[in-house]
């Protein structure tokens, strides 16, 4: 495999189950941690818990946050569009 095949090729897809985990590692951050998480990886990490999660209070925490983020995406992008 040559060096342009590693550094440019499709990124890897994370299993499931790995996504889950990290989501849940995002809970335990502190605040201060989390501001410098993009909010779209954090939307990510909201619907891989409600995809994947079992446990109906995390999956209602993760959709009140997404709700939230979605609305903090809009906003910055109507900023942008001014």
């Amino acid at each position: 495999m040559t060096a342009h095949a590693i550094t440019h090729g499709p990124a890897p897809v994370p299993l499931p189950g790995d996504q889950l985990r990290y989501a849940r590692q995002l809970r335990s951050l502190p605040g201060w941690q989390l501001d410098a998480i993009p909010d779209e990886v954090m939307l990510e990490a909201c619907a891989a818990v409600i995809a994947l999660s079992s446990d109906a209070a995390e999956i209602a925490s993760a959709r009140r946050l997404a709700s939230l983020l979605c609305g903090e995406i809009a906003a910055s992008s109507r900023e942008v569009l001014g």
